[in-house]
């Protein structure tokens, strides 16, 4: 059975989306996350999906490839990444989980539009890889970040 999360937040917590609708790929990565001192949101469907990802940032967005009866080409959650705002996007870390994936390959995470790729065996590699992960992309961004900060007055 699915979970439903949507943890409160305080100022300065952390928080995760997941767009995953197998429980037991969906408890997994609750575990893993909830290591990492993740508050958790969760989403069932598409209408979901684009509303916790209009309300709210997220340091980490995980999707599954088949995620509400798509495909990795026709995913929603995908889709409806793809349509944020750039300076939103960039301050999410996407993982996309499927047992097609190849795991860990930067190629295929560029190719999809995401920032790492997982198979659904690795999912216990979630807690160490999407950490290293979160913590190289906020370096990799910093100077974007600071400058937009500085040309907005802030």
């Amino acid at each position: 059975m699915l979970i439903s999360r949507y943890d409160p937040l305080e100022h300065g917590d952390l928080a995760a989306l997941i767009c995953v609708d197998r429980p037991d790929i969906q408890a997994v990565i609750i575990e893993q996350l909830s290591l990492l001192s993740f508050n958790i949101h969760t989403a069932h469907d598409r209408e979901e999906a684009e509303l916790r990802l209009h309300e709210r940032v997220y340091e980490i967005v995980v999707v599954q490839s088949t995620f509400a009866g798509g495909d990795v080409e026709s995913n929603p959650a995908l889709d409806a990444l793809a349509h944020l705002p750039l300076d939103q996007r960039r301050h999410s870390y996407v993982v996309l989980v499927g047992r097609e994936l190849e795991g860990r390959s930067e190629m295929e995470a560029f190719r999809h539009g995401v920032d790492l790729t997982l198979r659904e065996e690795g999912l216990d590699e979630l807690k160490i890889t999407a950490g290293r992960g979160i913590v190289r992309q906020e370096s990799l961004y910093a100077a974007f970040h600071a400058v937009r900060k500085m040309a907005l007055g802030a």
